[in-house]
């Protein structure tokens, strides 16, 4: 029963890492458009 409720948890780490990850790149990605749009503006 311990070891089965280490496996659920250990994959539920792992699910919120991932998704964690998504959202840093997505945050990364939307960084660069805005500095894209900001040299745009002014150079």
């Amino acid at each position: 029963m311990f070891f089965a409720q280490n496996v659920v948890f250990m994959w539920f780490k792992c699910l919120i890492l991932k998704e964690v990850l998504n959202q840093l790149k997505e945050i990364e990605v939307s960084k660069a458009k805005i500095n894209a749009i900001i040299r745009s503006l002014f150079f």
